[in-house]
């Protein structure tokens, strides 16, 4: 492949998928692929409206692209001209794909030799991600300062935390217990390779703890650790510790039986998981993870199956055209939808209404 604007200036990007827990739990592994070939074709498109680039799929949450500017540009300017392309990105795979990204970019770079070091320096620029809220654009200009000899002083607190949790601990204490851990480490930020590890091994230490006669034990997962920004594995650990501690009484089980009364009551809604998780009060990332463990199927493949369902019993009173059915079960896209009514049926829509026009003139 042949991209010439390597002999030019050049930077590396990495745009990063928020919440891709989530993602994984939500979606099919097809619909997986399908928004991720969407999500490249997106950023790709975006970047050459500015200037000349390529992205590609890199790895899990992750996608790669490479910009290059044909004028020579001051390092203000190029901030600038960073900061309005990434938030081109991340507003244009909203806007169209309903997901949230955030932009990382490098320094300059110049001819093929350099591809690596390029791509070095935005993946250690979105190490900051792990600390930023969703829809973030970094630079090398505005990185975050690491105190990472607080190791032992943050060891110390997840210690006295542990102690402290019991087995009647409310959900009120444990968002305080959590909400100051939070603030901590707001105030004193460590570096993702030393705070993600720890975290896990808080998560390790609640399931040892709580172990003995606990109905849970055989269900306890590993801990995603490894897409997961700091809010969200603690927001994962909060809610994994109080369902833990409270074992047998299957508490979380009623959120999620609210969680399926709130999707049939807004069927015809673009309904989103993060909407559904703050409805029934539970972490996006723990409430799909949740979802999918107790109903054996990802929200988002459950609520289409749902849409289908409702489209089906549509059809079955009169011959609704694509536009009304999507109408009628809140899908924007007709295209999309004829794809999940085939997935579902094995017809098309205007083949489902035939068979249905024969077996009725029977």
């Amino acid at each position: 492949m042949q991209f010439h604007f390597f002999q030019a200036n050049y930077r590396c990007f990495i745009v990063e998928m928020n919440r891709y827990e989530s993602f994984r739990n939500a979606y099919s592994a097809s619909d997986q692929n399908i928004l991720r070939y969407a999500i490249t074709n997106i950023i790709e498109e975006t970047v050459m409206n500015g200037g000349s680039g390529v992205a590609a799929d890199l790895s899990d949450n992750r996608f790669i692209g490479f910009l290059s500017w044909e004028n020579n540009r001051s390092d203000l300017e190029t901030e600038y001209d960073c900061q309005a392309l990434g938030g081109q990105i991340v507003s244009h795979l909203d806007q169209y794909l309903n997901q949230r990204v955030s932009v990382a970019f490098g320094g300059p770079h110049r001819g093929w030799e350099s591809i690596k070091q390029a791509y070095t320096e935005a993946h250690h620029v979105s190490d900051d991600f792990y600390y930023h809220t969703e829809k973030a654009v970094q630079t090398p200009m505005h990185r975050f300062q690491y105190q990472n000899d607080k190791k032992e002083e943050f060891q110390q607190k997840l210690a006295e935390f542990l102690a402290g949790v019991k087995r009647k601990v409310s959900k009120e204490e444990l968002e305080q217990a959590f909400a100051e851990l939070n603030q901590w480490v707001t105030d004193h930020k460590i570096h993702k390779s030393i705070m993600a590890p720890m975290l896990r091994d808080l998560y390790r230490d609640i399931t040892v703890k709580f172990k003995s006669g606990n109905k849970l034990t055989t269900e306890v997962a590993e801990f995603p650790i490894e897409c997961m920004s700091f809010r969200e594995q603690l927001a994962y650990i909060g809610d994994f510790t109080y369902e833990y501690v409270h074992a047998g009484q299957l508490l979380h089980r009623v959120e999620i039986m609210s969680a399926i009364r709130f999707i049939e009551q807004n069927l015809k809604q673009r309904l989103t998981l993060e909407a559904i998780a703050e409805e029934v009060n539970l972490a996006p990332s723990y409430f799909s993870s949740l979802f999918k463990k107790t109903m054996n199927e990802g929200v988002i493949s459950y609520i289409n199956r749902k849409k289908i369902h409702v489209a089906l019993e549509l059809l079955n009173v009169q011959d609704y055209s694509i536009l009304e059915l999507c109408e009628e079960v809140g899908i924007v896209n007709e295209g999309y939808f004829c794809k999940l009514f085939k997935e579902y049926t094995g017809d098309t829509p205007k083949q489902y209404r035939i068979k249905m026009t024969r077996y009725e003139s029977r």
